[in-house]
């Protein structure tokens, strides 16, 4: 058959009607907030169990063993997923620094920058452990966004009921959260798992992702 002529197509394509309208492509922008990413600093003392928090926060898995010691050497980094209060998938970088080693002072002001929450953690046994932290927070809010959202993490709880050492006491550390601003104290035990889901629940994310500033909340790249 012969192929129609141009008027010809012309009178095929007016009589089917205007084309459905198309809603635009999502911008590269808009595909980033889509996944919304916090950043979450693990710091404290040596010895207090951040490692091992950080273990445990990120893996529900992982076996606890108290016959193992995981020191952290540099940086340790770990991925989490969560969903925000609207459905929205919620990438949580959770970090682990020293942050007393002298060599690393140089690099501590970018250790903090687009922080979104910072966890201060001692061990409830170790009293000096709890003063040592003050001074610790002190600094790292002094390079964190001024909105960073704080929290105070007494870890090792699951030896208050075994230990026969001077334990700091929930009144203590309640006190010390609030001298450091601290949104919520919360107790942790990497052993039993208590507290654990507490730190990164839906309250948490959305306190972070209220804040005025963005920082630490949507991806670079």
């Amino acid at each position: 058959p012969a192929l129609p002529t141009k008027g010809e197509m012309g009178s095929l394509l007016s009589s089917t009607g205007p084309r459905p309208s198309q809603s635009p492509a999502p911008t590269f922008k808009e595909k980033l907030r889509e996944k919304l990413r916090i950043n979450v600093k693990l710091f404290g003392p040596p010895g207090v169990g951040k490692t091992t928090l950080l273990h445990t926060m990120a893996d529900k898995n992982f076996k606890f063993d108290e016959r193992q010691f995981y020191p952290t050497i540099g940086v340790d980094f770990k991925i989490n997923h969560t969903q925000s209060k609207e459905g929205k998938e919620v990438k949580l970088l959770l970090w682990d620094h020293y942050v007393g080693r002298e060599r690393f002072k140089p690099i501590r002001p970018f250790e903090f920058r687009g922080m979104g929450l910072i966890l201060a953690v001692f061990d409830i046994s170790d009293r000096s452990s709890l003063k040592t932290l003050q001074k610790q927070v002190e600094e790292a809010q002094r390079y964190a966004p001024k909105d960073v959202v704080t929290f105070l993490i007494g870890n090792k709880i699951d030896l208050r009921s075994t230990s026969k050492t001077d334990l700091v006491t929930p009144t203590e550390a309640v006190a010390m959260a609030n001298d450091i601003g601290a949104a919520r104290y919360i107790e942790t035990s990497c052993k039993t798992r208590h507290g654990i889901d507490d730190i990164l629940d839906e309250g948490t994310i959305e306190k972070i992702l209220d804040r005025p500033s963005s920082r630490g909340n949507l991806p670079t790249s």
